[in-house]
């Protein structure tokens, strides 16, 4: 993220006045900036397995205000949760000194859970969470989502609090296509009567697969159900791009917005070895759309 963004605690003063005032007056009174760490790029955001022992996940970490004390990272194995359904987190690193060239090799990874490398495998899936502290003893925890005035779940201000690397594999057709199942849907698609799966099938482009109308919405211009969304997947990482189409529409909710899109933003996977697709996209609509989240569908 080139921009900078400062954010802000603002404390304003009122005052009752019963004439003019100075524009000086009514002036934001203090401006604190908080202890923010950001992605400047993810240069290679999978482990490859083909290459487990020489490659890494690899990022730039800037924090833009100089007053990080440390940036401690938690990691995450296959969503491992304990008996009251929290995440199970080992430390991994610490860091205190930015700019930081951020490099997590599968030996991290498997010291940090107290594993070897062989334990490790394709599509194993890494979720960081990041405790960041000030200078002045200021804490964020990518965990809590009350934070940074009361939403954390901006993508810029959360992007280098809590992200993800796999194991990937080399994508090949033959082992994506098949039947899948949505997992997890934050904006409920198939309220409109889905069973939650659906097909996938090769092309219509090399290293390309068709999600089969995974919403199961009936287009209104055709009467039929033929919203497929098209899916591009690099074959060497497994990173899945969406291109801005056609998947579904508001007249099966009965809103009036019509047509809706979807789209990737952000990284895709689809790691065809373990039947695992994972897209972070983009609903819309005509007028606007909902902000990037996560749509998982697993291979039956």
């Amino acid at each position: 993220m080139k921009n900078l963004v400062k954010l802000c605690l603002v404390v304003f003063s009122t005052t009752l006045f019963f004439s003019c005032e100075d524009d000086e007056k009514n002036q934001i009174t203090d401006t604190v900036n908080a202890p923010w760490v950001y992605f400047d790029s993810i240069d290679s955001p999978v482990i490859d397995v083909t290459n487990i022992e020489g490659s890494s996940f690899e990022a730039k970490l800037v924090a833009p205000f100089d007053n990080v004390a440390s940036y401690e990272i938690f990691v995450n194995y296959n969503l491992a949760e304990d008996a009251d359904e929290n995440r199970i987190l080992f430390p991994l690193r610490t860091i205190t000194d930015f700019p930081a060239d951020l490099s997590i090799t599968a030996a991290d990874l498997a010291a940090a859970l107290g594993v070897t490398v062989p334990d490790l495998g394709p599509g194993d899936q890494f979720d960081f969470f990041v405790e960041i502290t000030g200078n002045d003893g200021t804490v964020f925890n990518g965990l809590d989502e009350t934070q940074f005035l009361g939403d954390i779940n901006n993508p810029g201000l959360q992007q280098a609090l809590v992200y993800t690397t796999f194991i990937s594999c080399p994508f090949t057709v033959e082992e994506a296509v098949g039947t899948y199942t949505i997992t997890n849907d934050v904006w409920g698609y198939e309220a409109s009567g889905s069973d939650g799966q659906f097909e996938v099938i090769a092309g219509p482009g090399p290293n390309e697969i068709t999600m089969v109308n995974p919403f199961e919405h009936v287009n209104p211009a055709t009467g039929e159900q033929d919203y497929n969304v098209v899916i591009s997947v690099d074959p060497n990482s497994g990173i899945a791009t969406i291109a801005r189409q056609e998947a579904w529409h508001c007249d099966n909710f009965g809103c009036p917005y019509g047509q809706g899109f979807i789209e990737t933003r952000g990284t895709g996977f689809l790691f065809a070895c373990t039947g695992t697709l994972t897209i972070t996209a983009r609903a819309s609509v005509g007028i606007g759309g909902w902000s990037p989240a996560a749509f998982v569908a697993n291979k039956n």
